[in-house]
């Protein structure tokens, strides 16, 4: 599920059940997407949600502009608490988690969570 062509990987976990105020993050998921080109930073939706037609429609309802997977084992291994998080992991230095998504959703966090891995990326720590 790491993609190996990127030095970075940006995983954004979710459920069907986040709450409207913290979905607005994916407003910045998107940004970073549009931002920074892939072969430094590839942008995966990880979600645990079984159901495809929940999935398209929150991905539509949210305007998810990455792609989004199904994964169980990487929710379990990366997840800490309530979603939508991220985690942002150096494919060069075995797969190290280097930054997670801060737990307090609002605005000024979701700003911040995009300037440091905006940051992070562009500056190759």
């Amino acid at each position: 599920m790491i993609e190996k062509s990127s030095k970075y990987n940006l995983f954004v976990f979710f459920s069907d059940d986040d709450c409207m105020a913290c979905t607005t993050e994916f407003v910045y998921y998107n940004r970073l997407n549009s931002d920074i080109h892939k072969s430094n930073l590839f942008i995966k939706g990880i979600t645990n949600v079984s159901d495809s037609s929940l999935i398209n429609a929150f991905v539509k309802q949210n305007d998810i502009k990455f792609e989004v997977y199904k994964s169980e084992e990487l929710f379990k291994k990366y997840t800490i608490g309530d979603t939508p998080q991220s985690v942002l992991i150096n494919v060069e230095r075995d797969n190290i988690i280097i930054f997670r998504s801060f737990r307090k959703k609002t605005l000024s966090s979701q700003q911040a969570t995009y300037d440091i891995i905006n940051l992070i990326v562009r500056n190759s720590y």
